[in-house]
């Protein structure tokens, strides 16, 4: 399409072909910030209670982490803890070592999107697409220990090959290639992957019979993704134990909750952006024709809009089977949305630039707002998990202490050494079901502490061993309620010690001579 000579030297113009110049040298300058930002973000963030099994496992040989996997300790494929072994053998021990995939995963992801959004419009847009990675909730993983960044770069590497092997160029096979290694990471970082390439298989459906050809490569490519479900058949096997009682149940509510999730952190830089669009389309004239656009095949539509709606697939999928679902798990949708979103903005701003421009300074603004505000309350893991007073004067004290809550007993372990060996963490996949709670995290822990120096024991050990003993409980968090109800079940002299702000500190005690406990919150 042609442009007329007013639009061609129109600021409006002249700032789009300067992104479209630039953006090489413009995604340069945003990997220098975004490895800046997310450094200090891997750095300073406590590990938690998920994040624990990524860096105890990471440690082990290849032998015993496999070992650990068959028998059920964590439910991720191998590949997370492997490349983090790798990490912290270039590196070191730390933070950054130990989530460096998920910092790799995202900034690859991020650059995908704006390749395979670029490719079909221009460099504008494809700065959207990068930038909405940001407004979603996807940038909370680039800093996480588990394998959602992983499932993130190697969704978008996925995009990336997948698209240039449909416009069939002499390396075609070497786009074939790499998709299917992509696939394969996908599915060898998290096994709900294969969701991933359900949908990826659908868009290839889709653009075999637009074109009305069979290219077998590629339907070997998709195939080749199972192979870690052979594999790691052990390890799936050990899982079905976790889903007859698993923490997060599939309802169907589920739906709302999960893209809730996904896209409230960007609803006021979307709201924003909407006002500004529709101002700008009222104040200025249509810019001409605008600028060339390759026109964007089905199945590279079909293929976003898969994405999308991958916690419909995965919600539907559990009610089905395990009845277990995570938010999480779906997070490649945020990789359809962003993509969807994008695209829908190029077909809107067609001719008015400027209503692009000013989606992306919207969501580059929010996203800059959204990072200094968290780097500013940032704190050293050491100072972000404190030691309640009350906590502090316990373990002062000679005997044990109990911390119920798993994910705070890992932090206070990990990071306050000094009284790693005065607290406990109790386990027993017995008794949570009878009082109403999940066992996922007494089978985890429980596997764990196998590898590891952790002081846990199953209930009825500790409790035999151990005559008086203290029990640390923290409303509001994880804490495990039932190992409280169980002591009273079994009339140990269950005594409230002190209470402050939601936490509580108790003393137990052989079973009293005729008298009852104190009520439990």
């Amino acid at each position: 399409m042609a442009i007329d000579g007013a639009y061609e030297r129109s600021p409006l113009h002249v700032a789009t072909r300067w992104l479209e110049d630039r953006h090489q040298l413009l995604l340069l300058l945003y990997s220098l910030c975004y490895f800046a930002c997310v450094c200090v973000h891997a750095k300073w963030r406590p590990l938690w209670y998920d994040e624990f099994f990524t860096y105890y496992l990471s440690k082990l040989t290849p032998a015993e982490l496999s070992m650990a996997l068959a028998g059920g300790v964590d439910l991720t494929p191998p590949l997370l803890h492997l490349l983090t072994k790798l990490g912290r053998a270039v590196v070191g021990d730390n933070n950054i070592s130990t989530r460096w995939t998920a910092i790799a995963g995202f900034w690859i992801a991020s650059l995908c999107v704006f390749s395979y959004t670029r490719r079909r419009t221009s460099a504008l847009f494809g700065f959207i697409a990068l930038s909405g990675m940001f407004v979603t909730f996807a940038y909370k993983f680039a800093y996480e220990a588990r394998s959602y960044g992983l499932m993130l770069g190697f969704t978008g590497l996925a995009l990336v090959c997948w698209q240039r092997e449909g416009e069939r160029t002499s390396i075609r096979g070497w786009w074939t290639l790499g998709t299917a290694v992509s696939l394969l990471g996908l599915v060898a970082s998290h096994l709900y992957g294969l969701f991933v390439v359900a949908v990826f298989a659908g868009a290839e459906v889709i653009r075999q019979v637009r074109l009305r050809s069979f290219h077998l490569p590629m339907l070997v490519a998709l195939l080749c993704s199972v192979i870690p479900l052979v594999l790691l058949h052990q390890q799936i096997a050990s899982a079905r134990a976790y889903s007859a009682n698993f923490w997060a149940r599939a309802d169907w509510a589920a739906f709302v909750g999960t893209y809730h999730l996904f896209l409230t952190s960007g609803i006021v830089a979307v709201l924003v952006a909407a006002l500004g669009t529709t101002l700008m389309a009222q104040l200025l004239p249509g810019e001409g024709e605008g600028q060339d656009q390759n026109r964007l095949p089905l199945e590279e539509i079909a293929l976003p809009l898969g994405l999308t709606l991958l916690p419909v697939a995965q919600i539907v999928a559990a009610r089905l089977v395990t009845g277990a679902y995570v938010a999480r798990y779906a997070i490649s949708a945020t990789v359809g949305i962003t993509l969807l979103f994008a695209f829908f903005t190029a077909v809107v701003t067609a001719r008015r630039q400027a209503m692009g421009l000013v989606v992306l300074l919207c969501f580059a603004g929010w996203t800059g707002l959204q990072l200094l505000a968290s780097l500013s309350k940032l704190r050293m893991p050491v100072d972000a998990v404190a030691v309640p007073e009350m906590l502090r004067e316990a373990l002062a004290e000679g005997p044990p202490v109990v911390i119920t809550d798993g994910a705070q007993y890992l932090q206070l372990h990990h990071y306050h050494p000094e009284f790693a060996t005065r607290i406990y963490s109790l386990v027993d996949i017995d008794f949570p079901g009878a009082y109403g709670e999940s066992d996922t995290t007494e089978r985890t822990t429980a596997g764990l502490a196998r590898w590891t120096r952790l002081n846990t024991a199953k209930y009825a050990d500790f409790v035999a061993g151990h005559r008086t003993f203290l029990v640390f409980y923290q409303a509001g968090g994880e804490g495990k309620s039932w190992i409280l109800s169980k002591l009273a079940d079994d009339r140990r002299d269950l005594r409230l010690r002190k209470a402050l702000s939601g936490m509580f500190l108790y003393e137990v005690g052989p079973p009293p001579r005729g008298a009852s406990s104190d009520l439990l919150p």
